[in-house]
């Protein structure tokens, strides 16, 4: 952890993956609403998760894969 805060993009990683559950928690039930459907079929509940993962595993990737101090 202390290497990640040593360098700006480990920061921005960081920093994205504290505001996007900040987003999805505080922010987005207010927006959309709990009781709202997407596809039909896919709950809200589910529709945040899934969408949390996704950033999450962009956000990974990307450090990982170009920014990882130690290759």
């Amino acid at each position: 952890m202390r290497e990640m805060i040593k360098h700006t993009p480990g920061k921005l990683f960081l920093a994205i993956l504290a505001l996007s559950v900040l987003v999805i928690v505080l922010v987005l039930p207010f927006v959309v609403g709990g009781t709202t459907v997407f596809f039909g079929w896919m709950s809200f509940p589910l529709f945040s998760g899934i969408l949390l993962m996704l950033i999450w595993i962009v956000a990974f990737v990307v450090y990982l894969g170009k920014f990882w101090p130690y290759r």
